[in-house]
């Protein structure tokens, strides 16, 4: 069977044009993880200063029964 020059650069050129495919198809897939991952590091983030302002809230709290339950106490209370 004779086989022309060119088909062997059309075959060459068809597997260079699947890869180019697969390598955008594969750089799109990591843009979106690249971007739920921000979103996710946004959520902790947002996660961790509340969890900090309800710790403060909660410790100021602590500290005003502490108090208070020290005075009434102290007074002859409960």
């Amino acid at each position: 069977m004779i086989r022309w020059p060119w088909s062997r650069s059309r075959l060459e050129l068809t597997e260079a044009n699947q890869r180019a495919a697969e390598a955008e198809r594969r750089a799109e897939i990591a843009e979106q993880q690249d971007v739920a991952a921000d979103f996710r590091l946004h959520l902790s983030e947002q996660l961790a200063e509340r969890s900090l302002r309800v710790t403060a809230r909660l410790r100021t709290e602590i500290e005003k029964n502490g108090w208070t339950e020290l005075l009434q106490h102290a007074w002859g209370g409960r």
